[in-house]
């Protein structure tokens, strides 16, 4: 089985088995993990910038979390409904973003924020 494979076989298990998703977490950072190491392996001497990007983006925002709260992402202070509430928020919040960069799209495109008909 693929390391993908596992990984969406896990995220369905997570959405079934809430109650045990303690385990199917802990899983998925040890895919997380193994995906990390492939990407140094598989790529031939080659980079990919954006790749690069997004993995010293990752780095510096854990340096301010750690700087900001005095903890990682290891932490065992927060239970699994708590760890879901701070994942809610951040999608509800990563709609807005969504939301708001399309208006000003659409106002550089067309001259208006008003929603356009699909």
């Amino acid at each position: 089985m693929t390391t993908i494979k596992k990984l969406q076989t896990l995220i369905e298990h997570f959405e079934v088995c809430l109650p045990h998703n303690v385990f199917v977490l802990h899983k998925l950072q040890e895919i997380q993990e193994e995906l990390i190491e492939q990407i140094d392996v598989d790529t031939k001497g080659l980079q990919d910038k954006v790749v690069e990007t997004v993995i010293q983006s990752y780095k510096k925002r854990s340096a301010l979390g750690i700087e900001k709260y005095g903890k990682t992402m290891e932490r065992e202070d927060l239970s699994t409904l708590d760890w879901l509430q701070h994942f809610q928020e951040e999608m509800m919040d990563a709609t807005l973003y969504v939301e708001s960069l399309k208006r000003k799209y659409r106002l550089l495109t067309t001259g208006t924020m008003k929603e356009i008909e699909l």
